[in-house]
């Protein structure tokens, strides 16, 4: 196979590979953090919501105790906590448009800057939901990112 081919051929396969959006249209994701600063190392929460600003229903999925599974963090200072469950039944719900979803309770979370990063004084980040929890494996699901949080490091 001539260079040529083989590029072509290459450039085919990138085009059939599916992208996931970061955004589904018409849901937004708010967090409201309990706290402006946090001493390295420390724990703090946020308040999730879930907003369908859409013209169609939209459905979620999430589990009842493991409610922190549904979420990932694009930020590697920070971290999700974790909590054990005794049960853990799944939830389906559907967002009407104008209709609101916020977490239970407080979704936990830490800050741990590097040691090589400690004169780092903020720490930006996002939490993604991701909101087919059976399909978590899915690279194609899209992600709805929150809007941007920051929190001050001290110490």
């Amino acid at each position: 196979m001539n260079r040529l081919s083989m590029l072509l051929l290459l450039g085919s396969m990138l085009i059939a590979i599916p992208v996931c959006s970061a955004d589904v249209p018409g849901l937004r994701v708010e967090l409201t953090a309990d706290r402006e600063s946090v001493p390295n190392l420390g724990q703090f929460a946020v308040t999730a919501t879930i907003r369908n600003e859409g013209l169609q229903n939209e459905p979620l999925q999430f589990w009842t105790c493991s409610y922190y599974e549904s979420w990932i963090v694009d930020e590697p200072s920070v971290t999700l906590d974790t909590w054990p469950c005794d049960k853990n039944p799944l939830r389906s719900i559907v967002l009407k448009p104008g209709d609101v979803h916020e977490n239970a309770g407080p979704l936990k979370l830490s800050i741990g800057v590097p040691a090589e990063e400690i004169l780092q004084d903020r720490v930006t980040f996002r939490l993604g939901f991701k909101r087919n929890v059976l399909n978590i494996g899915d690279i194609t699901q899209p992600i709805l990112w929150s809007n941007p949080v920051t929190i001050q490091v001290t110490e």
